[in-house]
């Protein structure tokens, strides 16, 4: 007869060997799921069908690509077979529809096989431009690639990497470079750009963009007829083949735009901002409905897309604009003295410009005992460079209300 002790032993190695057996039960199905990785290239131009090779583990079985929002479709989807008719499970290749009025920006994307819905996503760009693939060797200024005005690029760079395209342009025309890549969720991969002459004088660089999400974005007015050179690189010469797109051409590209929203479905004017060539107006309507999506944040998900189109083209990633029911006050100028005021209505949607080193913008409303106001400031929230701090004071004797300087973020 077996006495207590040997029993709980054999208990305890009983309970321990159906854990290691459950344990292997969940590897192995967690080990057959789907995982997807790469997608290439990393978007296509509206209206066309793009073929696409897409990069993961455990794809063979029966590959599906789940997407989340309309635009594209799936028209083919095959898993990569080799001349005997084997099946490569890491490489699935597809052709996909983007529809002429495809959302522009970023497609969030998952595969799916008879094993199981990959955790991981992945994001395609779908863009206006002519499309064309990065041709090595381009590593040199002499090997530059030539590249058509108003064109993306889709490449990789690799370590130590650095890429350059050529574009010819007339003096006082402007030459934009836009790169996408950490916006395509590449983790790593923190882009650096240069526009250079004909003789190698850096014009314009551009590292960290808030319009870019930090991504790189610059534009330059050409000084004479010739060959421009646009550079990139990772910024600290890392990259380890992270995939990027770049838009490289004459097409606007603001970087702000004051009012910066508007009422559903209002019909209105507004300015464009941060264009080398200047500013410029356009009229607009407001959609009824914010258009929120993945690569755009707002504290509320009142942003929506506003993508500035003149005769040389469309940018190739929108400025934020709020929708709301609010009515819009534009600053007056001169206010940036206590003595000086834009006097406003409240609530309101209050629209400035920090213009200069030291400006201040005051706005002035009427209140009554008991009332609350909740006063925000949106700039990062639209991709505004500025970095806010106000103050509400009492006009009667200038005290003190309240003042923020970062509210979570870089807003007040």
């Amino acid at each position: 007869m077996s006495s207590p002790r040997s029993l709980l032993g054999r208990r305890c190695a009983a309970w321990i060997l159906f854990g290691a057996a459950a344990l292997l039960t969940i590897d192995s199905v967690h080990a057959a799921s789907p995982s997807f990785s790469s997608i290439t290239p990393p978007g296509g131009r509206r209206g066309t069908d793009v073929e696409v090779r897409i990069g993961g583990t455990n794809l063979g079985d029966d590959p599906q690509l789940v997407l989340y929002q309309p635009g594209i479709t799936v028209k083919k989807i095959e898993p990569l077979k080799d001349k005997a008719g084997n099946i490569n499970p890491g490489v699935v290749l597809a052709t996909l529809a983007v529809a002429p009025d495809c959302r522009m920006g970023a497609h969030a994307m998952r595969m799916r096989t008879s094993s199981g819905l990959s955790s991981s996503l992945v994001l395609f760009s779908v863009g206006a431009m002519e499309e064309t693939a990065e041709l090595e060797p381009n590593n040199e200024i002499e090997k530059a690639q030539p590249v058509a005005k108003n064109v993306t690029i889709s490449g990789t760079c690799g370590t130590e990497d650095v890429e350059y395209y050529a574009i010819e342009a007339k003096k006082g025309e402007q030459i934009s470079a836009e790169v996408e890549g950490l916006r395509l969720g590449r983790v790593g991969f923190d882009p650096f750009v240069t526009i250079l002459d004909s003789n190698r004088k850096e014009l314009a660089r551009s590292d960290d963009a808030a319009l870019g999400w930090y991504d790189a974005v610059t534009s330059v007015i050409a000084p004479t007829d010739g060959t421009y050179y646009v550079m990139l690189r990772e910024s600290t010469f890392g990259g380890g083949g992270a995939q990027y797109r770049i838009h490289i051409g004459n097409y606007p590209r603001p970087t702000g735009v004051i009012p910066a929203g508007g009422k559903p479905g209002q019909k209105m004017e507004v300015t464009f901002l941060g264009e080398t060539t200047g500013p410029w107006k356009q009229t607009i309507t407001v959609p009824q409905k914010p258009e929120f999506y993945s690569t755009m944040t707002a504290g509320d998900q009142k942003g929506t897309a506003l993508f500035a189109q003149n005769e040389r083209g469309i940018s190739p990633s929108p400025l934020i604009f709020r929708v709301n029911d609010l009515d819009n006050v534009l600053e007056t100028e001169p206010n940036e003295d206590p003595q000086s005021l834009t006097p406003v209505a409240v609530p309101g949607a209050l629209n400035g410009i920090i213009e200069k080193p030291g400006d201040v913008d005051h706005f002035v409303f009427s209140a009554k005992k008991g009332q609350v106001f909740d006063v925000r400031v949106h700039a990062r929230s639209v991709r505004s460079p500025l970095d806010s701090v106000l103050t509400v004071t009492r006009r009667t004797n200038n005290a003190a209300v309240g003042t923020n300087d970062d509210s979570g973020s870089p807003d007040s």
